[in-house]
């Protein structure tokens, strides 16, 4: 016999709201709830793996309608063949992210630590459309160092 939980308690569980619950099983991504002879809608264990799941693929950047097409969240069968397609290019994209990031933080440390007087060269280039050459001046501000960005290359 299946254990019923309620909304709440698998909101509670899983760290979304009951709005989020009800929405995903709108768009498909939960099966529709069991109901309570008073109307209440009654979920399983296994509800509470797919919130986790959703939630888990949505923090690295899948959308809804993304997930919908993968059918990984219904299935739960983790990872098939399209799904490791998918989450290397999902990869991919981040990775990317990550580039532009470190270009965005070097660039920003090299603003913070100028110490110019009047007009700064490095914003003038900036403006001008150099921004290309990393921040251009050769050298590192006295800024604290940040932390390498780990990245699992498996």
């Amino acid at each position: 016999m299946k254990t019923s939980i309620t909304i709440r308690e698998v909101a509670v569980r899983t760290g979304v709201s009951v709005h989020t619950l009800r929405y995903y099983e709108r768009a498909g991504l939960l099966p529709r709830a069991d109901r309570s002879p008073a109307g209440y809608r009654l979920y399983t264990a296994d509800s509470i793996r797919r919130v986790r799941l959703v939630r888990t693929l949505r923090s690295v950047g899948f959308g809804i309608r993304e997930l919908k097409g993968l059918g990984a969240v219904a299935d739960l069968r983790i990872p098939t063949r399209p799904m490791r397609a998918r989450l290397r290019a999902k990869r991919d994209e981040v990775a990317n992210q990550l580039r532009d990031l470190e270009r965005a933080w070097t660039l920003l440390d090299a603003l913070q630590g100028c110490r110019c007087r009047g007009d700064c060269v490095l914003v003038t280039r900036l403006l001008d459309g150099g921004a290309s050459n990393q921040a251009g001046t050769g050298r590192r501000s006295r800024a604290r160092a940040r932390p390498k960005p780990r990245r699992n290359e498996s």
